[in-house]
């Protein structure tokens, strides 16, 4: 039921709506007389309190559209803002509440056509009702249906196939678009090459243009058009140093300058800048450079915070400087080295654990067993620098212990917990390996927050102990009656 916005009353059947406001029968009569417009000299129902004396129609006839401001349109809706077109009008629906997901949103209505008479929003639409079609593979409503259950779209039913603008390569005429996948790949990475290289100097923009042709030949310009989005990054670098030098920059300050993680993510990009001669290095000298701006990021992390811990971090590298300039070690051993005592260290921060002890490090070899041999060179030197006792376990220490138990028992204990309170506490972690893995879990790690060290996958829940994986499901999720 709308309520009416001259009498406020409620009403079933809506009489008239006049710029977003809607008028019961009897406002509709009073407010709504007949006149003649003088605009287009037609007796029409026209607005009591209208100073113009036109009709609704006359006043809209020469507006443009509120929202996107073009002329010659088809009328979607008239707002209290004044006429939208057809495709602008959804925007100025108002919020309803779908019957089957209860989220209030704009895009929700009734669509008789499938049988719905309640409100429904258009994603719940798409999963109740539409299939895929084995034709154009698109999800659309099924128009037809095989004597084996598959659908097929109206556009595929009608006419099966179209042939591409470009290439005239026959394609289903229920895809999207007038081109077929490659055409229309091809099309939106010269495009995006063309864009993209607008504020690059000449030498560089003919540069990253080769480098999508290179990419579309290696790779396909489906997946091109998407790569060059990711890898703009690095020929903004060059243009910049060009622009300062006139030169294109060492491979080293590349290396330098761009972290990582964003190296990984343009490895293409390298493969093509070293291909065409813009950088000169080989594997050995790549690999050392990598290792010296790891070591040199590890070194920055904790230089100048004056904790216990960059103390420890600090004159371990020094030992190891010492001993890489005499000959006895290689660069790569000592980013080897620092990398897991930085590591242990971030680990004992998290705790709020400043001086280092057995614990930390029997809690650090659970999750990073692999570490075992590269941590042993950090434990020495604390012990003989630093007189903290610790010593690296062996390998047979970091195995779980069985759970002594019936299964019954913690089976009883599990529901139990999970009934009062069904959150991942210490107490369900321990009932979780006992119940599930038949092990105990390790009392140095009973204190740990556990859930920080979990993968989530769909409803259940890793944890990697000594180089296995556990799995329990989520008590939040998972019924476990």
């Amino acid at each position: 039921m709308k309520e009416c916005d001259a009498c406020g009353q409620l009403f079933v059947t809506l009489k008239r709506r006049y710029f977003g406001k809607t008028y019961c029968s009897s406002c509709y009569s009073y407010l709504f007389p007949k006149k003649q417009c003088i605009s287009c000299n037609q007796e029409k129902r026209i607005f009591r309190h209208e100073p113009s004396h036109r009709c609704q129609e006359c006043m809209i006839e020469n507006l443009p559209c509120h929202r996107c401001r073009k002329h010659s349109y088809r009328v979607g809706k008239i707002t209290a803002f004044g006429p939208v077109c057809n495709p602008c009008a959804r925007y100025y629906n108002e919020e309803k509440f779908c019957s089957k997901c209860c989220i209030q949103s704009k895009w929700v209505a009734s669509y008789l056509s499938f049988g719905e008479t309640e409100p429904i929003c258009f994603k719940c639409l798409r999963i109740t009702h539409f299939k895929r079609c084995i034709i154009c593979r698109g999800v659309k409503a099924p128009y037809f249906s095989t004597l084996e259950g598959e659908n097929i779209c109206r556009e595929c039913t009608d006419v099966p196939i179209k042939l591409c603008v470009s290439c005239k390569v026959e394609i289903p005429s229920g895809a999207f678009g007038k081109k077929c996948q490659k055409c229309f790949a091809e099309t939106t990475l010269l495009k995006r090459l063309k864009i993209n290289r607008a504020g690059f100097v000449a030498i560089v923009g003919d540069l990253y243009a080769s480098y999508g042709e290179w990419l579309s030949k290696r790779c396909g310009p489906a997946k091109a058009s998407r790569q060059i989005l990711i890898d703009r990054n690095v020929f903004v670098f060059l243009d910049d140093c060009y622009r300062k030098t006139g030169n294109f920059p060492k491979y080293e300050r590349y290396r330098k300058e761009l972290c990582v993680n964003q190296e990984r993510q343009n490895i293409l990009a390298k493969k093509f800048l070293m291909e065409s001669g813009i950088f000169t290095t080989s594997k050995t000298e790549s690999a050392l450079i990598g290792d010296k701006n790891t070591i040199r990021r590890i070194i920055k992390s904790h230089k100048n915070k004056g904790t216990v811990h960059s103390k420890y971090l600090l004159g371990y590298y020094l030992s190891l400087l010492g001993k890489y300039r005499k000959g006895m070690t290689s660069i790569h051993s000592v980013r080897l080295a620092l990398t897991p005592a930085s590591e242990m260290l971030n680990f004992a921060k998290k705790q709020g654990i400043e001086q280092l002890n057995q614990l930390v490090l029997n809690q650090y070899l659970w999750f990073h067993l692999g570490q075992r041999a590269a941590i042993t060179g950090f434990v020495n030197y604390i012990r003989n620098q630093h007189r903290i006792e610790v010593v690296v376990p062996s390998k047979s220490y970091f195995s779980l212990a069985p759970a002594l138990e019936t299964v019954k028992h913690t089976r009883f204990q599990l529901l139990k917990y999970c009934m009062s309170d069904p959150n991942l506490s210490k107490r369900y972690f321990k009932l979780a390996f006992a119940y599930y893995h038949r092990v105990n879990l390790p009392n140095e790690l009973y204190n740990l927050d556990l859930n920080k060290e979990c993968r989530r996958e769909s409803d259940m829940l890793s944890l990697t102990l000594a180089q296995q994986d556990y799995w329990f499901p989520d008590p939040q999720i998972e019924d476990l009656s």
